[in-house]
């Protein structure tokens, strides 16, 4: 997914996994996300971002 197909607030996975994070900012090159489980502020590159 490149990074338009993103918005704020939506409900995203990281690659294959089972873990839950939610956008909260888009850059040119990367996604904040902040995950549930340790509610960690993540910059992921959006390739490895898949709708949850």
């Amino acid at each position: 997914m490149n990074t338009q197909s993103f918005k704020i607030g939506m409900a995203v996975r990281y690659e294959n996994q089972k873990w839950k994070g939610t956008v909260v900012g888009i850059r040119e090159e990367e996604i904040e996300v902040i995950f549930e489980g340790d509610g960690a502020l993540e910059f992921i590159d959006p390739m490895y971002l898949r709708p949850f």
